[in-house]
């Protein structure tokens, strides 16, 4: 089925993604999300690593759901991994690369958008990010590292919590 390729795919890109995520992606409903994602992780095509909790309501909590990654991947820093997840699902789901480096700059991913190169960084902490800032500055000043990928320099997005 393409569109579990694609799920299978996305969570590659990720390297870990939550249920109400792919089925944000991919899905059309949690249901279906559900049964589809059973049935790979009984294939062996994907793995459930964990549990995340879905947040809560005035009503309560909303529970937990199960964080899916590919079999044999030892994932870390999966909070952060959920966080570009959800970052490029509010973004509109841009054709994006991950896991790049870019001269001395390893962002989170890379997408084109409205016309123009971006640079999607994610931070969980406040505490780096002027170094970050440090480092896309410096970048901004060695073309060749930068050039073959965009027309000018990419922007910037950060997301932070």
């Amino acid at each position: 089925m393409l569109r579990d390729e694609l799920a299978i795919e996305t969570v590659r890109m990720f390297g870990a993604m939550t249920c109400s995520q792919i089925r944000r992606a991919h899905y059309p409903s949690r249901r279906v999300a559900q049964r589809r994602l059973q049935v790979l992780t009984q294939a062996g095509r994907l793995k459930r690593l964990g549990w995340a909790d879905r947040g809560a309501t005035d009503k309560g909590p909303t529970g937990h759901e199960y964080i899916y990654g590919l079999p044999r991947s030892q994932v870390a820093q999966i909070p952060h991994r959920l966080a570009v997840a959800s970052a490029w699902l509010d973004l509109g789901q841009p054709p994006i690369e991950t896991q790049l480096r870019v001269g001395s700059v390893i962002p989170d991913g890379i997408f084109r958008l409205a016309g123009r190169s971006w640079f999607l960084e994610v931070q969980r902490s406040h505490t780096d990010l002027q170094a970050q800032f440090r480092r896309y500055r410096a970048l901004r000043l060695t073309e060749a590292d930068w050039r073959p990928m965009a027309e000018e320099f990419p922007h910037v997005v950060v997301v932070t919590d």
